[in-house]
């Protein structure tokens, strides 16, 4: 009895042993925690300056009408016979209705002409006589004077526009593609980039001023610069043929 106790006590303490270490490792082996769900991605917020530029877009869809004055710097725009423009100021209808004086540089001179596009039908002085020529729909030489069109798409083509506040106004610089700027010009030079300024009321949210840097035209100098300022919002402008 007594060598089979002392057999029986350093197995008894192997097996306390070996008891003990299985416990301790099934506590030290931690429990997995549970994967957390993802947390979902907000929704990107509208960028303020096309909130500026989308806003604006709209206002200038209700305006009735209003005057322009479009000023070249640096060069003119090259015009069919021969001449160029250098500046053109008149007034617009909501209906496409446009009255227009035209600076135009022939070699040598400085002259006026005046444009008048209503009911599908253009009218225009001649260069040299100054009496009314009439032109069906498109075939007005300066048919591509359209300054509603013009707003809407820079409005809504500006790229990589950048907003600051300028006082009463909100400057918008970014650059539009020549093609987008058809309307100063009637035919625009492939890949061409121009710089571009905006300034829109904050109160009315009314384009007021456009600058355009840069050429339209292959035929235009490289550091040309337009200014387009529009006025008279909404005014009772009375725009008839000629008589």
């Amino acid at each position: 009895m007594y060598s089979r106790a002392r057999l029986c006590l350093p197995l008894f303490a192997l097996l306390s042993l070996l008891a003990l270490a299985l416990a301790a490792c099934s506590s030290s082996t931690s429990t997995p925690t549970p994967a957390s769900a993802p947390t979902p991605t907000p929704a990107p917020k509208a960028s303020p300056v096309a909130d500026v530029l989308a806003q604006s877009a709209a206002a200038m869809g209700k305006v009735t009408s209003f005057s322009f004055d479009l000023q070249s710097q640096g060069g003119d725009t090259p015009l069919p016979l021969g001449l160029s423009m250098r500046s053109a100021s008149g007034q617009l209808l909501k209906s496409g209705a446009l009255s227009a004086t035209i600076k135009a540089v022939i070699p040598g001179s400085v002259i006026d002409l005046r444009t008048i596009s209503i009911g599908g039908k253009s009218y225009l002085t001649d260069p040299l006589t100054g009496k009314w020529l009439t032109f069906d729909g498109a075939a007005s030489p300066v048919n591509f004077l359209d300054p509603a069109t013009g707003v809407a798409r820079i409005l809504g083509s500006l790229a990589v526009p950048v907003v600051t506040d300028a006082g009463d106004a909100y400057r918008v610089t970014g650059t539009l593609a020549a093609g987008d700027a058809r309307f100063i010009a009637g035919s625009v030079s492939p890949g061409g980039i121009l710089q571009a300024q905006l300034e829109i009321g904050k109160k009315d949210l009314l384009l007021r001023k456009v600058t355009l840097q840069g050429r339209i035209t292959d035929q235009e100098s490289a550091g040309i610069v337009r200014t387009l300022t529009l006025a008279g919002f909404n005014q009772p402008f009375a725009i008839q043929p000629p008589a």
